[in-house]
């Protein structure tokens, strides 16, 4: 989901779950808060905040799976960051959507 650090052009040095990337993860949960709900509209206000500075990969189709599915319920199975590099994290997760 993000991707974060020096790799992708911020200026700090990222390290998964640690410092800066603690916040990332708070602004990934109220993501994904909003993808298991169901809120299109919501989701989508926080892809825009800060002009998507999290580098979301995937933004988009989620978003249109909430347009076109929006009875959909999601669940949360797992949330992890992970150093791709020394100076850079990705974040991901796993969800479950039903109907």
């Amino acid at each position: 989901m993000a991707h974060m650090g020096a790799r992708y052009g911020d200026e700090f040095h990222a390290e998964a779950n640690q410092g800066q990337m603690q916040e990332v993860a708070a602004r990934d949960r109220a993501r994904i808060e909003c993808l298991a709900k169901g809120e299109s509209t919501g989701f989508w206000d926080l892809v825009n905040q800060n002009q998507d500075d999290l580098k979301w990969c995937g933004s988009a189709p989620f978003y249109a799976f909430l347009k076109a599915v929006p009875e959909a319920r999601g669940a949360l199975g797992n949330y992890d960051q992970w150093n791709i590099d020394e100076a850079s994290v990705v974040t991901f997760a796993g969800m479950s959507f039903h109907l």
